[in-house]
């Protein structure tokens, strides 16, 4: 499992869904949840669940549980539980259980919202900040050896020299400027 050059550990969720014996569909939070998971499915046993989940996953710093039904008469309480859990997942390190806050790792304002505890956003924040500077510095390499290819075949081609002056240039200086 990957996410943001990032491998991520899922055998602490199979191991919830083993020993709660949960029919899960898809999904998978990381470890700091794993606690909040165990008093919810508790909870929701207590109810009547049947221990089916579509899926289970972490949604802009959140907790998203899908159960395909709700045990008959107690559908109420078993719905707000999971929204107890969620809003509880908005103040619970994805990492560590401590208490933490939504947030963008990286700093990019477009970046993966998680919810993270001081320490653990830091080591996220220079993680994704290192991967986005190896990624940049790729991307110059790559355009850099990309129009040392142009420039060697617009030699030899006027008319390809014309196009690269009038489409591809400008472009790429209006993308470095940004």
């Amino acid at each position: 499992m990957r996410r943001s050059g990032t491998t991520w550990d899922a055998e602490p969720f199979a191991a919830w869904a083993r020993r709660w014996e949960i029919v899960l569909g898809d999904g998978y939070v990381r470890p700091g949840w794993i606690p909040l998971l165990d008093r919810l499915a508790r909870d929701l046993v207590a109810l009547g669940w049947d221990r089916q989940v579509a899926q289970i996953k972490q949604k802009v710093g959140r907790l998203c549980f899908y159960a395909p039904r709700a045990p008959g008469p107690a559908g109420e309480a078993f719905w707000g539980r999971i929204e107890v859990a969620a809003r509880e997942s908005r103040r619970t390190c994805e990492l560590c259980s401590d208490p933490g806050r939504p947030g963008r790792p990286g700093g990019d304002e477009h970046g993966w919202i998680q919810t993270l505890c001081p320490p653990c956003f830091e080591m996220a924040d220079a993680s994704e900040r290192a991967r986005a500077a190896e990624l940049e510095r790729e991307l110059a390499e790559d355009e850099a050896r990309l129009q040392a290819e142009e420039d060697e075949l617009a030699k030899s081609d006027p008319e390809y020299r014309a196009y690269l002056e009038e489409f591809v240039y400008p472009h790429r200086l209006g993308r470095r400027s940004k």
